[in-house]
């Protein structure tokens, strides 16, 4: 009777450590999550160095925070383009600035790797006494300007994406992240103008006039945003 019962008890006892082992491993599996390092590799199309870490807190949603650096190649002039009615700078080669971004994920499709995303941002660009050629295609409207910006954007995105991991083991993955969307954009710009010439587009800077005082032309309006893009991930399983 007595070696029935310490059976029975050593039993027992296996049987709770083989359950508290159990419990313990699905515990941690719960506790680890994927975090993830990306590089955006469309905006270096665009001079911009921007990087984000993405933390999986839950099966389905994720934090992530974004840092960008737009930088510049030391260009000294820079030329506009025209879309339908309207003519825009193409200042990405002249100027430098910040990138700033917190968002939200949410998978939708685990097995497709689709999923819902929102993002707050702010970015900041400027550049100092650059040689702007404003080509608008009308010889009245065109001008060379020596002048300065102080560009400020406040958005939010709702983007889409999907995630596609390439190579991958018990450790690590690269993913590939493909994303489109919209938002809305309130930008505060201010163009510090020094010098002009009217005379058309011109290499030979010396005939710009100087302008005192300097002109300043401040924009703030909201604008609508499209986004498309590829992001280059590298994840690793975590706590």
């Amino acid at each position: 009777m007595k070696r029935t019962l310490a059976i029975l008890s050593l039993l027992i006892i296996t049987q709770f450590f083989t359950f508290t082992l159990n419990a313990q491993e699905q515990i941690q599996e719960q506790k680890t999550f994927k975090n993830t390092y990306t590089l955006n590799a469309s905006r270096l199309l665009f001079n911009e160095a921007r990087f984000g870490f993405e933390r999986q807190f839950s099966e389905l949603e994720a934090f992530r925070v974004i840092l960008g650096i737009k930088y510049s190649f030391g260009a000294e002039s820079f030329e506009s383009f025209k879309i339908g009615f309207g003519t825009f700078p193409y200042h990405f080669k002249v100027s430098k600035g910040v990138y700033l971004g917190v968002g939200y994920n949410y998978t939708i499709n685990e097995k497709k790797g689709v999923y819902f995303s929102t993002e707050w941002y702010y970015t900041f660009n400027y550049y100092n006494d650059k040689y702007y050629q404003r080509r608008s295609g009308e010889g009245a409207d065109e001008y060379v300007s020596l002048e300065s910006m102080r560009l400020q954007k406040y958005g939010l995105k709702f983007l889409f994406g999907k995630k596609t991991s390439k190579i991958s083991n018990d450790k690590m993955a690269l993913e590939l992240d493909f994303f489109a969307g919209a938002g809305l954009q309130f930008r505060v710009n201010k163009i510090t103008i020094n010098e002009r010439y009217s005379g058309g587009h011109t290499n030979d800077y010396s005939k710009l006039t100087k302008i005192d005082p300097p002109e300043i032309d401040t924009d703030k309006k909201f604008y609508p945003t499209i986004h498309i893009g590829l992001l280059i991930g590298v994840s690793f399983k975590g706590n």
